[in-house]
């Protein structure tokens, strides 16, 4: 493994192998290298279950998702549904019932997921949120002169 994967590739996805981690099935989660080259596939998503080791492909995305979008994404997509996963920072409720329905597994940084792996384990998790930054992190919020 270079030392660039292991520095910006796995700060990238941590939050969401953190989360990942704490399902009850998951007893090992790594990432596998893509692939070399300036133009390398992203990593490989490994999850270790009591029975065997799954592999999905990772969709990163760094900006929320409309429900627009989303289905313009998940119609385009090549690959199974039950073989890849989308990492996005934020998922409502309304948007996870959604890429459920469309068979698409996502996890994002709260730990909001739908992770479904040859149907034998399964986690559907809604409702959770990012902890909200203290006020001291935000500025002065005074006005500006």
């Amino acid at each position: 493994m270079t030392d660039y994967f292991k520095s910006v590739v796995e700060t990238a996805f941590e939050p969401y192998l953190t989360q990942l981690r704490a399902l009850p099935f998951a007893s090992k989660v790594r990432l596998l290298p893509g692939g070399k080259g300036d133009a390398a596939p992203a990593p490989t998503l490994a999850i270790k279950t009591p029975e065997r080791e799954e592999r999905l492909h990772i969709e990163l995305k760094t900006g929320s998702l409309s429900l627009e979008l989303l289905e313009h994404w998940a119609s385009e997509r090549r690959t199974d549904p039950s073989q890849r996963i989308l990492f996005v920072p934020t998922v409502g409720r309304d948007m996870g019932d959604r890429l459920e329905a469309l068979g698409v597994m996502f996890m994002d940084r709260a730990g909001n997921c739908y992770v479904n792996l040859s149907g034998r384990y399964i986690s559907r998790v809604r409702g959770q949120r990012t902890e909200a930054r203290p006020a001291a992190d935000k500025g002065m919020r005074a006005p500006a002169y």
